[in-house]
């Protein structure tokens, strides 16, 4: 439903919820949740400056105890933690604005339906035979009825009713809309996230391919190395600006 709603409204976007937003948002969440838990406890703390969890080994170990997860966390930034409690955090305007679409949908079922008599189920019981004829009975003259040609003041009545019946879909109309139009933007942020991520990625990737192949370095100098690089944005933006000969120079002075 979803996917034809986004195909109708944002046709240009190109999402699809599997596989290309479900998996990507299933991380993220599982993340933010982890991390989300351990800044609840007063023995985490946040770094600001390298935007990651600050907490000593002890009390770390401990929490990865009980949640295995966590141990994929320790020691890696996380630049989108904000942006990510924006977005995932509860009673936010996409909760609210498919609230507001239920509600509409339920006016619309109530104030479109006629009204028939009861619900009825016919009987098993043979002795009661007698009360379902003296029902289909009762049913029949009210479609009967309902059949007929209506009168001057149940034409007033039906213009009114479609009158009140255009007035909610024009409120679900607009209603939806709105919903459209914040789901457009919260995936579009996400799809922005996810292209900035993977092309960061693939930046990472570069540079271990330069460093991986310097001969002069140990293994452990291109690990350090290339985490230096990664963690220093003006040094990584000057390394991938150079040539072979020149970056591991530059690798050589760190």
């Amino acid at each position: 439903m979803l996917e034809q709603l986004l195909r109708k409204k944002c046709p240009e976007s190109g999402l699809k919820s599997d596989p290309h937003i479900s998996s990507k948002i299933h991380v993220w969440k599982r993340t933010y949740a982890c991390i989300s838990d351990m800044l609840a406890k007063s023995e985490f703390g946040w770094n600001e400056a390298m935007q990651m969890i600050a907490v000593s080994d002890e009390v770390f170990d401990n929490y990865a105890k009980i949640d295995p997860f966590a141990k994929t966390l320790r020691f890696k930034s996380f630049p989108y933690y904000p942006s990510w409690s924006e977005i995932f955090e509860k009673d936010r305007a996409t909760r609210e604005h498919a609230e507001d679409i239920y509600n509409a949908s339920n006016n619309v079922s109530i104030e479109a339906i006629p009204v028939f008599p009861e619900y009825y189920v016919p009987s098993p019981d043979i002795n009661a035979r007698a009360d379902d004829h003296d029902f289909m009975n009762s049913f029949t003259q009210s479609t009967a009825h309902l059949n007929a040609a209506p009168s001057d003041t149940e034409r007033v009545s039906s213009k009114k009713r479609k009158k009140s019946r255009s007035t909610v879909d024009e409120k679900f109309d607009a209603k939806f809309d709105t919903f459209v139009s914040v789901t457009d933007n919260r995936l579009g942020d996400i799809n922005k996230r996810f292209g900035v991520e993977q092309e960061e990625s693939n930046a990472r990737r570069q540079v271990w391919s330069a460093v991986e192949f310097m001969s002069d370095l140990t293994i452990e100098q291109k690990c350090v190395a290339s985490k230096k690089l990664f963690n220093n944005k003006n040094d990584f933006d000057i390394f991938l600006s150079m040539s072979t000969v020149a970056q591991e120079a530059f690798v050589k002075l760190m």
